[in-house]
């Protein structure tokens, strides 16, 4: 003999189901949030010392000019890279 759940039993469920389901999402939204605003500063921060850069003497250049000939196209430069060669310019002189 099959024991079928009443009809109030299973909408409690359903409705406890959707309550933490919601909780899931808000918490999710929570940390994408979070990860943006983490993400933005960062990137403020990234280009702030690329300004910087770009006001020394000599700066190094934000692309890569590629080499005459050449099938590439112009790269974007990372900042890592661009203090390498500011260091290194930094160090020959």
């Amino acid at each position: 003999m099959s024991h079928k759940k009443a009809a109030s039993t299973i909408i409690k469920e359903q409705a406890a189901q959707i309550e933490e389901l919601q909780k899931k999402l808000k918490t999710a939204e929570d940390h994408k949030d979070m990860y943006y605003k983490s993400d933005s500063a960062k990137g403020q921060v990234i280009d702030e010392i690329h300004t910087m850069l770009d006001a020394v003497p000599n700066p190094p250049p934000r692309q890569s000019e590629p080499a005459e000939g050449s099938y590439r196209s112009a790269s974007t430069l990372s900042l890592l890279a661009r203090l390498t060669i500011f260091m290194s310019r930094k160090e020959a002189t």
